[in-house]
């Protein structure tokens, strides 16, 4: 793979933007399925490594960042000639007050969170990545992808607990030393560059940050040291190495770490987390502590409060449409769902919808935006699919195309499919026991260009709809009550005097 370094390089395949290196970073790890997060600096592995952040999130209160030293973009606070990204209130970047931006999750949000349902990385499995002694200096790294200036902090909070941004924020850790060590792939250190830090109007009070030393813009800030190719927007394949405190006083265990990226250019707070085993100090540890060095976070409640985790090829798929697909999986018998032999897949079809498209008559599409998935289309055939239609299944609000046919399904159909305004293709036929009424609700499905009941167990009072516009309308062998709505008959649908 070439390795560009130039300002004017980018990928326009990658969407994502920084990635916490070292530890290696949970997302970075299930990407890669490596334990070294060095070798991918600058690299979208997946291209669910490293897009993970919070959009559209500002300070809440006054600039405080005022130090020009700081700044890698030109923004000021307050110049009579502004330049570049002014510190607005109301509107302004997190690095104008670090620490004070809220975010929905101290450890990303694949997509950002904002008019979007993804990932939350707290959700994904995490086990320690290194091993840090209390009361030690450690190294701790981050890389740049797509460069937003500003700067960034790493915080720690136990694993056991409810992985809160304000738990991240009691745990923020000093920086040591004054340089920071910019490495190669390989970890070969390829420049020192000067450290410039601040713990002014930081927030909590007193938390250091430490500036982004890849420049942003030529000229606003010293160039790296050895690099001064190395500026722009990226990407960069170095990792930027720091040298962080661990507290002397800190309880054995394992503990989750937090980097937080303060955008300058953007709206946004970029965040990665890792996972790391604290040791008893040196001279503290005995027998209690040896032990507690052994705890890892069993995976309980997830900490977003959802249900479920989808992996592998569908990691990046939209949280919602995650519990919805493992609901539905569940409520019509996917555990005794034959595979047949052909296309292979990691995981299983429970969780991982959008990659195991090899099995026999059960099909899921995913469509992806800006790498969030959606599950689009949904295919189930045959006599293995059996039970009831949940009405969770409502919540798959981009499907576009259902086909349950040929199957063991029993009951009526929930109302709530009624309100699943993207549907266009409905195959429910050759359903001899599922039937009843077509819910009243289906009036609001207004995109249909398939429709086909017919070998199956439905009847009552038809719902007026567009039946004469659909293109594939079949409800031939069917009875429904009388009189039937326009259009109706010439789908097939016969009807009978209801006395």
């Amino acid at each position: 793979m070439l390795r560009l370094l130039i300002a004017s390089c980018a990928l326009a395949t990658v969407n994502g933007h920084g990635v916490l290196t070292k530890p290696i970073s949970r997302a970075l790890s299930i990407a890669t399925n490596a334990t070294d997060g060095l070798r991918f600096a600058g690299e979208c592995p997946g291209g669910t490594a490293c897009t993970w952040y919070n959009q559209y999130t500002m300070i809440p209160g006054k600039t405080t960042n005022c130090d020009k030293r700081m700044r890698t973009m030109g923004v000021n606070c307050g110049d009579k000639n502004p330049t570049d990204f002014p510190c607005t209130a109301g509107v302004a970047v997190p690095w104008c007050a670090p620490g004070s931006a809220p975010v929905k999750s101290p450890c990303g949000i694949f997509s950002g969170g904002w008019r979007s349902n993804g990932r939350d990385m707290r959700d994904l499995p995490g086990e320690p990545r290194a091993t840090w002694a209390a009361g030690s200096v450690v190294e701790v790294a981050a890389a740049v992808t797509a460069n937003h200036g500003g700067g960034w902090a790493y915080r720690l909070c136990r694993a056991d607990s409810d992985l809160s941004e304000q738990c991240f924020q009691a745990g923020h850790l000093a920086f040591s030393g004054d340089v920071q060590r910019i490495v190669d792939p390989a970890g070969k250190v390829v420049a020192i560059a000067p450290a410039v830090r601040t713990s002014n109007g930081t927030w909590p009070r007193g938390s250091q940050w430490t500036r982004n030393p890849f420049p942003m813009e030529k000229g606003n800030i010293e160039p790296i040291p050895n690099l001064p190719q190395v500026y722009g927007r990226g990407p960069f394949n170095y990792s930027a190495v720091d040298q962080v405190v661990v507290p002397r006083g800190l309880a054995p265990g394992h503990y989750v770490l937090s980097w937080r990226w303060e955008a300058e250019q953007t709206k946004q707070v970029w965040a990665h987390c890792s996972d790391v085993l604290v040791t008893a100090a040196e001279g503290m540890g005995g027998a209690d502590g040896a032990a507690q060095t052994r705890e890892t976070r069993a995976m309980g409640p997830l900490p977003s409060g959802r249900k479920n985790v989808c992996t592998h090829d569908s990691l990046s798929l939209d949280v919602a449409d995650c519990d919805a697909w493992v609901d539905l999986f569940d409520a019509l018998g996917g555990a005794t769902w034959l595979r047949s032999g052909g296309i292979a897949c990691k995981g299983d079809l429970r969780t991982n919808p959008c990659g195991c498209n090899g099995y026999w008559q059960k099909d899921v599409r995913c469509t992806a935006t800006r790498d969030l998935q959606r599950i689009t289309e949904i295919y189930l055939l045959g006599a293995n699919v059996r039970g009831h239609i949940p009405a969770s299944i409502a919540k798959f609000d981009e499907l576009v195309a259902l086909s349950l046919v040929g199957t063991q399904l029993q009951g009526t159909l929930p109302p709530a499919i009624g309100t699943m305004k993207n549907l266009e293709m409905v195959w429910l036929d050759h359903n001899p026991s599922l039937g009843g009424p077509i819910p009243e609700s289906f009036t609001g499905l207004t995109k249909l260009t398939a429709f086909e009941l017919h070998r199956s167990n439905f009847s009552g009072r038809l719902p007026p709809m567009a039946y004469a516009g659909i293109a594939d309308c079949t409800l031939n062998d069917l009875t429904f009550d009388c009189p039937l709505p326009r259009g109706a008959e010439t789908c097939g649908a016969a009807c009978r005097v209801v006395v």
